[in-house]
């Protein structure tokens, strides 16, 4: 009997502990607005993130435009203050967005290499997967960048209006202390695409053949005749048409 009664114990004390919340499940209103609170949230940060990829970009693009620069400066104290000749010895009107391949064989030994040879908006791009090389074998590489010392001056009605910086003391007038910038260019109907980096948070845009380019560029980095680097926005850069492409500068 004894036995009995503590068996009897040992379940009324079971019975007296308190009982657990009860569990239940999301109901179908409350989920969605835990799914609208999330949408919300990434609505506010996605836009942040990509300013801060963009952010990202021009500083990098500026770091290496600044190295490049530099190393021109360098280059220009050895060779009796001549710039690195960016004109190829091809004949016909220079095009910006190739370089001598002779200057880019000597430029290996001043601290230029393919890894800083475009800039970032041309390598997410992946439209220019020669960058560095010469993939015609004519003696051209094709920059990432936009050279623009040593090159042709621009004549236009017999007036000159741009001259090609060709030594880093050159304060040319009409020129610019520009040495190097984003590739950047519109086609001006002339056949082809159009490039523009950095647009609007985007890291580029590749206008069609005839499609006007809107929204340009936000701006462009730029490497100056000082060996200095720096991010100018699209309303201080100039237009400058060569070999019917237009190309921009800090003028």
């Amino acid at each position: 009997m004894q036995k009995t009664d503590n068996v009897n114990t040992r379940i009324d004390r079971r019975t007296d502990l308190p009982e657990g919340p009860e569990e239940r499940a999301f109901t179908l209103i409350e989920l969605l607005v835990v799914i609208a609170i999330i949408a919300i949230l990434a609505a506010l940060l996605l836009p942040a993130l990509s300013r801060a990829k963009e952010r990202a970009r021009r500083i990098s693009d500026a770091s290496s435009l600044h190295q490049m620069s530099l190393s021109s400066v360098v280059y220009a104290a050895d060779f009796s203050d001549a710039l690195p000749a960016g004109k190829r010895t091809l004949p016909g009107p220079d095009d910006y967005t190739w370089f001598n391949g002779d200057t880019w064989t000597n430029m290996l030994r001043y601290g230029w290499s393919r890894e800083v040879a475009y800039c970032q908006s041309v390598r997410l791009s992946n439209l220019f997967p020669y960058v560095g090389t010469d993939p015609s074998g004519v003696g051209s590489i094709f920059m990432g960048w936009i050279y623009w010392g040593g090159r042709d001056d621009v004549v236009s009605g017999g007036i000159t209006i741009y001259y090609s910086p060709k030594k880093s003391s050159d304060r040319l007038n009409p020129s610019s202390e520009t040495l190097l910038t984003c590739l950047c260019y519109d086609s001006n109907g002339a056949g082809w695409s159009s490039f523009m980096p950095h647009v609007h948070g985007s890291a580029f845009v590749e206008y069609p053949s005839g499609t006007p380019v809107s929204p340009p560029a936000d701006g462009l980095a730029v490497g100056h005749l000082d060996g200095s680097a720096s991010w100018v926005n699209w309303a201080k850069l100039k237009p400058l048409q060569q070999a019917d492409v237009l190309y921009y500068e800090a003028r």
